[in-house]
């Protein structure tokens, strides 16, 4: 499972729904921001894309298939890929 970086704690998948490239992933025990790697997003990426095709040939609901793909790309996400640290996302001194 993903780990925050700093603290060790299993990531949160809801926050990990809601990540972005531009923020990052915030830890909500420690407050330090991480980074999936951008190669890390082809996996998921992947599954996603063959998700839908090869499930829309079978069964043509797309959207059945859209959110099929998300939660499988989701779970992807949470199990595989690693969060890194951030360039200035060190977390907060709890003593100051």
């Amino acid at each position: 499972m993903t780990r925050c970086p700093y603290c060790r704690t299993v990531a949160n998948p809801l926050r990990l729904l809601v990540y972005s490239g531009l923020m990052g992933y915030r830890c909500a025990k420690c407050g330090g921001r991480s980074v999936l790697t951008k190669w890390g997003w082809a996996p998921m990426i992947g599954v996603l894309l063959v998700t839908v095709v090869f499930g829309d040939l079978i069964v043509p609901i797309r959207v059945l298939w859209v959110a099929v793909g998300a939660v499988a790309a989701l779970l992807i996400m949470w199990l595989f890929l690693r969060l890194h640290v951030a360039e200035g996302g060190e977390p907060p001194d709890p003593n100051a």
